[in-house]
């Protein structure tokens, strides 16, 4: 092996992110963003198109300067260091491969602009064509791949490098949706495999909540939460982060002195004592949002089993499952009309009379 030639895991960097403004003329793209990346994570900026993720991708990189904030790769402050003395690696989108080069030139590419040997750059592009799956296609020009190929050979290119951190925009958007599939758990896979540490960006909720390991879901130039899958979705702490991130049923109630949510003149859910004696209940009296997931509510076509009474309004076929629409019956004609989305296994049609019972909610703002 060729001096130059980098074996075994990269030495993964955390990326440290303070008070993050971006301003576009009088356009406020990114509004006081701190985050903590941490070192050989996979960290997703999960968000809808115009939210500010991409433009935050693009600080990190180098590629935009922060109008405010500091930008910390390591321990090193990269505000003023160029993009190509970071040691950043970058995908991008639309995989920005030059056309008239082949595999074998575009991933070289970088290595060129270091001034290595030809031994050694042959050497790093055999290992990084080999990293992605694509040994022996050096000779081909980006015409002659795939999608999917295509976009191997853009990770292939940014990989070579032996980056520190590896940075990903929106890099599936290109394929379609069995491809986007497979294509994720390859890249989630090699990330582990090198030990890299990665940030993606993604409007997919599916996409980031199979592969990542934390979560930050922005809108509109903000950071709204940040956690782990499982945080993300079973316990929102915001209306845009239950609604953006999976389905989900919002509710505004009001807190009784017995601890229930009240929704007109129906007790929806009743807390349980752990929650209440933890202080996080709001008072009684209090207004509050509840988000509810649709694997939360049970479904029983026994109407009289469970505590609140519904009508089917809908049902979804989803090969796995079903997801059905019921309208909650009230006895008081002043109490609006309350519909939830549940997930049920059953066969009921629309029409039916069931029961529901709320098994868990989130309370968010």
């Amino acid at each position: 092996m060729s001096k130059g030639i980098v074996q075994g895991p990269v030495t993964p960097v955390g990326v440290t992110l303070t008070a993050i403004k971006k301003m576009f003329n009088d356009t406020v793209a990114l509004e006081d963003v701190t985050l903590e990346i941490r070192p050989g994570e996979f960290f997703t900026l999960l968000g809808p198109s115009g939210c500010g993720k991409t433009t935050l991708l693009r600080i990190i990189a180098g590629f935009e300067r922060p109008s405010a904030g500091t930008v910390m790769v390591g321990n090193k402050r990269v505000n003023d260091i160029p993009p190509w003395n970071r040691n950043i690696g970058f995908v991008f989108q639309n995989y920005a491969l030059w056309p008239h080069m082949t595999v074998f030139s575009n991933v070289a590419y970088g290595l060129r602009l270091r001034h290595l040997d030809r031994k050694q750059i042959e050497e790093q592009v055999e290992w990084a064509l080999g990293l992605v799956g694509l040994s022996g296609m050096g000779k081909r020009v980006p015409g002659q791949l795939s999608g999917g190929q295509q976009q191997r050979v853009a990770i292939a290119r940014a990989l070579v490098l032996r980056p520190s951190v590896l940075l990903l925009d929106e890099p599936l958007s290109n394929l379609d949706a069995k491809l986007r599939i497979e294509t994720r758990k390859e890249i989630r896979s090699l990330q582990r495999e090198l030990g890299i540490t990665a940030v993606y960006v993604t409007h997919d909720q599916e996409e980031a909540l199979e592969i990542s390991d934390r979560i930050a879901v922005m809108n509109k130039g903000q950071v709204q939460q940040v956690g782990t899958p499982e945080e993300i979705y079973d316990s929102p702490l915001t209306r845009f982060v239950a609604e953006f991130v999976g389905l989900t049923s919002t509710v505004r109630g009001v807190i009784t002195e017995r601890g229930t949510l009240r929704f007109g003149d129906l007790d929806l859910y009743t807390f349980p004592p752990s929650f209440v004696a933890s202080g996080e209940l709001p008072a009684a009296g209090e207004e509050v949002i509840a988000a509810i997931r649709p694997e939360k509510i049970r479904v029983s076509e026994d109407a009289s089993a469970l505590p609140l009474k519904g009508k089917v309004e809908e049902v979804t076929y989803l090969g796995s499952s079903r997801r059905v629409r019921v309208q909650i019956a009230s006895a008081s004609a002043t109490t609006p009309p309350l519909t939830l989305l549940a997930a049920y296994g059953g066969a009921v049609k629309p029409g039916a009379e069931v029961s529901v019972e709320i098994e868990a909610l989130s309370l968010v703002r």
